[in-house]
């Protein structure tokens, strides 16, 4: 019996040794009262497992919970440029809105001066239509009275030349008369010297020679009036008139500003109209004293 115990328990020495040494369990182990270390290691490898697990859920937990977020940041994102895109589409309309206001108020405005412009244009044309009928009028009314004063003037001198014609005529037959009587006398002095032999010879050739003087101053005179026109510049002459010749003897003559307005008027209008040459060129004359 205590042989068997023995062996009992060196089988039992043996077999928690062998337990010990080659696999490291206690004889709790070994009896299988308390885990073994090989479940104790797999037991750790599930842990390590579950744990790597965990931590692998957990980082794809937190890579999704990251992706959520960037997914959260990425709509709202999206919804801030939706909203921009709404307000900066506002902004837009809002500002075409008042371009197209500015617009339309520009375009009233440019309508508004290009009325104003037109009424002004029309004034004014009106303005320098009545300026120009109201210069014309005024130069018509000039011309007018410079023709009339013309006319006057001519009627004048006309008159004047008639007169002075007249005055000379009368002086020529005034000098031919007394001429004649003391022709007259001469041959009466004659008779006279030959009826009365008392009288000399010589008194009576003082007589002669003295009538003789007179005839001779009377007959000069004549030529004088009848030949007065000698020293006439030809460009104040019907036959010889030159317009520019003429005007210069006008504007270099002594005559006042006026009667170098008007006689240069009559000049311009006797161009034009011969029929007035003739009277205007000898009222000029008459106020050159040629």
């Amino acid at each position: 019996m205590r042989g068997t115990i023995a062996i009992v328990v060196i089988v039992l020495l043996a077999f928690f040794g062998y337990q010990w040494g080659v696999n490291g369990n206690t004889p709790g182990q070994a009896l299988g009262l308390s885990e073994t270390q090989a479940e104790l290691a797999a037991k750790a490898a599930a842990e390590e497992a579950a744990a790597e697990e965990a931590r692998i859920e957990a980082e794809a937990a937190e890579a999704e919970a990251q992706a959520e977020a960037e997914a959260l940041e990425a709509a709202a994102a999206e919804e801030e440029a939706a909203e921009l895109a709404a307000q900066a589409e506002a902004e837009a309309e809002a500002a075409a809105e008042a371009a197209e206001q500015e617009l339309a108020a520009a375009r009233a405005a440019a309508e508004e001066e290009a009325a104003a412009a037109e009424d002004e244009a029309e004034a004014l044309a009106t303005a320098a239509e009545a300026e120009a009928e109201a210069a014309t009028e005024a130069a018509e009314e000039e011309a007018a009275e410079a023709a009339a004063e013309v006319e006057a003037l001519a009627a004048a001198a006309e008159e004047e030349a008639a007169a002075a014609a007249a005055a000379a005529e009368d002086e020529a037959a005034a000098t031919v008369d007394a001429v004649e009587e003391d022709a007259a006398e001469v041959e009466a002095a004659v008779d006279e010297a030959q009826d009365n032999a008392s009288v000399t010879v010589d008194a009576v050739e003082d007589a002669v020679d003295a009538i003789s003087t007179e005839v001779s101053e009377g007959v000069a005179a004549i030529e004088e009036a009848v030949s007065g026109t000698d020293d006439v510049n030809p460009a104040l002459t019907v036959e010889g008139f030159d317009f520019d010749a003429a005007a210069e003897v006008v504007a270099d003559s002594d005559l006042s500003d006026q009667q170098k307005a008007v006689f240069r008027a009559g000049l311009i209008g006797a161009e034009r109209n011969p029929d007035l040459l003739e009277g205007t060129l000898e009222r000029l004359r008459d106020a050159l004293d040629q």
